[in-house]
């Protein structure tokens, strides 16, 4: 076995033992993003069905449960992650615009947003 092999099969084995956030399915995306990570048509497709994948099977367990025109059809939770390739896909690797007043938006946002939606629950 190489090296290479060796250190993915001990990251995989040692993110499920240590249960680390994700567990081993949070080891595979990373291996996944690092292995297709070109800007080819086959790196994308390989992406988008190897993360479906892992978020859809491995990583399922909470559902959405929708209701449409009398039939119920069942949302996988985690499957939303998928959304989050279309930003990655995206990114051209240049910095965005920055200046103090976006600093502080942004790191104000995350805890903000979750205040409102706690408060809005809470009602």
């Amino acid at each position: 076995m190489t090296v290479e092999v060796t250190s993915v099969l001990l990251a995989f084995i040692l993110g499920l033992i240590t249960m680390v956030d994700y567990h081993h399915a949070g080891v595979l995306t990373v291996l996944v993003f690092y292995f297709f990570r070109g800007r080819k048509w086959w790196n994308f497709l390989a992406q988008a069905i190897l993360l479906a994948y892992i978020n859809i099977e491995i990583l399922s367990g909470y559902v959405y449960e929708v209701t449409l025109f009398g039939n119920t059809y069942y949302l996988v939770r985690q499957g939303l992650a998928l959304l989050a390739l279309i930003p990655i896909w995206l990114y051209r690797g240049k910095q965005g615009p920055h200046n103090k007043m976006l600093q502080y938006f942004y790191y104000a946002f995350y805890p903000v947003h979750l205040l409102i939606l706690g408060l809005i629950q809470m009602f």
